[in-house]
């Protein structure tokens, strides 16, 4: 955890974007209230490992506008192959 911690510190520092990773298990979710805690806004990416013992999709993105704008435009589709091939 301080790893990944120290490497996602030094990725902002070196683009100004913000990547946070929640891990969680359904139903025991934070929800919405997590964009608030982490103050997600245009520059943030958000990668959710769900947990739904077998069944749902694993990963979640939640990109922000001004990282959307950066991004290939196959991007979404990649991350949801990627998310259902791990599901």
């Amino acid at each position: 955890e301080r790893r990944l911690r120290e490497r996602l510190a030094d990725l902002e520092t070196r683009t100004a974007f913000k990547l946070r990773v929640l891990t969680q298990r359904y139903p025991e979710t934070p929800g919405r209230a997590i964009k608030a805690y982490w103050d997600v806004d245009e520059r943030t990416v958000v990668l959710v490992a769900d947990y739904f013992a077998g069944g749902g999709s694993l990963l979640h993105f939640t990109v922000g506008e001004e990282v959307a704008a950066i991004l290939p435009p196959r991007f979404s589709t990649i991350a949801e192959t990627l998310a259902k091939s791990h599901s």
